[in-house]
């Protein structure tokens, strides 16, 4: 991460807490409650949240092992137990899937042997804004454990141009696990054109 924001987090005063939609109002009532406590008197125990958490990022969701055949990538990591739900991406993905419900997505991706995975692994800080991405995901493993794996797509220009600072890439094509793999950039799913 970056190091001034791990900086901040690693102190005792800090509490790094996941939000997500699922456990919002129940950590704003964990919170209430510890900030109760220490008005009283108590010692203040963020340790004592029982919903902190470092919030690893998610994925890959789809398609796994020799089912799996295209990467799709997004720039920017997911937080862990999101599933990508309110990702742009599906704006584009669920008429192509014939996806009408969230919760048939991860099946259908599986389906036509497609898994969905960010190319940043550390972008959410718990606790923070969204920082720039410093770390990737290790696409070089995740081939090695996907022998099909063919083809990574990018949802815009940027994911690409992330993918490509890490990992070297010659006239869309790249090397992972011995294997060439080919590199298509798709039109960005975000509102934003300079995207594209």
């Amino acid at each position: 991460g970056l190091p001034a924001v791990e900086a901040v987090a690693a102190r005792s005063d800090v509490a790094v807490v996941g939000v997500t939609e699922e456990n919002r109002d129940e950590l704003a009532t964990e919170v209430c409650r510890v900030l109760v406590e220490a008005s009283r008197g108590a010692r203040l125990d963020l340790a004592a949240l029982r919903l902190v958490d470092d919030v690893p990022p998610a994925g890959p969701f789809g398609a796994t092992g020799s089912a799996l055949r295209v990467l799709l990538l997004g720039e920017l990591a997911s937080p862990a137990g999101s599933d990508y739900r309110d990702r742009s991406c599906w704006l584009r993905l669920d008429p192509l899937l014939r996806v009408d419900r969230p919760a048939g997505r991860l099946a259908a991706l599986a389906e036509h042997g497609l898994a969905l995975w960010d190319v940043a692994r550390d972008v959410h800080v718990p606790g923070t804004t969204k920082p720039r991405p410093t770390l990737t995901n290790d696409f070089h493993a995740f081939a090695a454990a996907h022998p099909s794996l063919h083809t990574l797509c990018f949802n815009g220009r940027a994911a690409a141009a992330a993918f490509a600072a890490a990992v070297p890439c010659d006239n869309g094509t790249t090397t992972l696990a011995g294997r060439r793999m080919r590199l298509v950039v798709l039109p960005s799913s975000r509102v934003s054109p300079e995207d594209d």
